[in-house]
């Protein structure tokens, strides 16, 4: 006696066989979907009952992981599903510093881990770290010039990028407390 065996796949009929009482049923398999597992088949009995019999599956999102770096360094990872919205990461602050921005990151979760990157640069011309510009950095950096510090953050010093750090870096400064921009390089 022959008898209905449907496959229905998230809600929907596959596939419908009709299989003889008492046959060993093989599995179908179904197509790779990309972000996606099959969940398998629910209910699949390995040889055909005298009845009719539906067997359920359906297809699950896979998770991926999205991993932040800033500077080369493990920062934040999240496990996202496929395709879901992708909410960028606040960029972080730390003093003294500017931050690059995230590198690319896209819109949804492909279907495959996904690595971000930023970096942290010192900011030109905060001699003392503080995340600000002042005349207190320019007496930071003549007292270090004169030999009267060590406590400086010398990249930070060198405000225009020279290599050193001298009265030149001093003028540099001047000119952005008074302007509110980095005179352009000669």
């Amino acid at each position: 006696m022959d008898h209905i065996l449907n496959y229905v796949v998230d809600g929907e009929v596959y596939r419908s066989e009709t299989i003889c009482y008492g046959t060993n049923i093989a599995t179908i398999i179904l197509p790779v979907i990309e972000g996606y597992t099959f969940s398998g088949w629910d209910g699949l009995p390995i040889t055909m009952p005298d009845e009719d019999v539906t067997v359920y599956g359906s297809y699950i999102a896979n998770n991926y992981t999205l991993t932040y770096k800033i500077d080369g360094r493990l920062y934040k990872t999240e496990s996202i599903r496929y395709g879901a919205s992708i909410i960028p990461e606040p960029a972080p602050t730390k003093d003294g510093y500017t931050f690059s921005g995230w590198s690319e990151i896209p819109e949804t979760m492909p279907a495959h881990d996904v690595e971000v990157n930023g970096t942290f640069s010192c900011k030109k011309g905060d001699a003392s770290g503080d995340g600000k510009i002042t005349a207190n950095d320019i007496v930071l950096i003549s007292q270090y010039i004169m030999g009267n510090t060590t406590d400086i953050n010398i990249e930070a010093a060198d405000a225009n990028g020279d290599g050193q750090v001298t009265a030149n870096d001093i003028v540099y400064l001047s000119y952005y407390i008074l302007h509110g921009v980095f005179p352009e390089k000669q």
